[in-house]
């Protein structure tokens, strides 16, 4: 690939040289356990991403957290990520490239926010508990133009004690 890309590069430009080199690109082996459709030990691209690296196993499962997902290296250090960031506010700041013998957990998820009627994308949510109304409806895009704000109902479903609050 070297020599073809130097003879390419000789021929249409003069005076140029080109240097390349290949670092590190072997497949790298990571582990994704707990609320994921199919747990084990991955070979992964060597790009891979915490959010890309998911989809090797599946994808989270219907219970499993989007909101506090566990990175942890070999060295012991731990990230969190959440995938709201990246979901919902396009941020990929948390998405960090995953390294060889990295361990994702997807613990399950504590709480759900129902969101439905006149909001612009309804649908059901994991909630926080620091989060605030405002957050959850800022999830949901904002209301709809004929949306009666006066008129709300909160319905929250708690995983941990099986009951639904309103």
């Amino acid at each position: 690939v070297k020599t073809k890309l130097r003879n390419l590069i000789e021929q249409s430009y003069i005076g140029v040289q080109i240097d390349l080199s290949l670092k590190n690109l072997s497949a790298k082996k990571i582990t994704i356990v707990g609320a994921v459709k199919t747990p084990g030990t991955y070979l992964v691209n060597p790009f891979s991403t915490i959010s890309s690296a998911l989809g090797y196993s599946g994808g989270i499962s219907e219970v499993g957290t989007l909101r506090n997902i566990r990175l942890i290296r070999t060295n012991g250090d731990t990230f969190n990520f959440d995938l709201y960031k990246l979901l919902i506010y396009g941020d990929r700041s948390d998405d960090i490239t995953i390294e060889s013998g990295d361990v994702i957990i997807i613990d399950p998820a504590t709480q759900f926010i129902n969101i439905r009627g006149q909001v612009k994308r309804p649908a059901i949510y994991e909630m926080r508990e620091k989060e605030t109304l405002n957050d959850l409806i800022n999830f949901a895009l904002g209301f709809t133009q004929i949306a009666n704000k006066s008129n709300i109902n909160l319905e929250v479903l708690d995983i941990q004690s099986s009951s639904v609050k309103n």
